[in-house]
């Protein structure tokens, strides 16, 4: 219920990006491992969300410019206008590629 009611959230790649992508709310991605980055780098580049790279590599300043940038994103463009559910399906196979 908690992540439904979201505006942007800030998480660890995995399982819960497809699930925001779902509710059509963007994220901003760590990556723990170099194919969770690709994955981060995927959905960055389809505008589902911003990857701000491997997380032992992310420096604060990094960090809050994303964060200011999707805000003010959500904002100006009503980002989740912007999100389609059936996209989903271009995501998952350019993943499994």
């Amino acid at each position: 219920y908690i992540v439904s009611q979201s505006d942007l959230a800030v998480i660890s790649f995995g399982v819960l990006a497809y699930e925001l992508l779902a509710l059509k709310i963007p994220a901003i991605y760590f990556s723990h491992t170099l194919d969770h980055e690709v994955s981060t780098t995927l959905f960055s580049d389809n505008g589902y969300g911003f990857s701000v790279g491997l997380i032992k590599n992310v420096k604060e300043q990094a960090l809050n410019k994303a964060i200011l940038k999707q805000l003010a994103e959500i904002k100006t463009f009503e980002y989740k206008k912007y999100i389609n559910i059936s996209d989903m399906k271009l995501v998952s196979d350019l993943v499994m590629k």
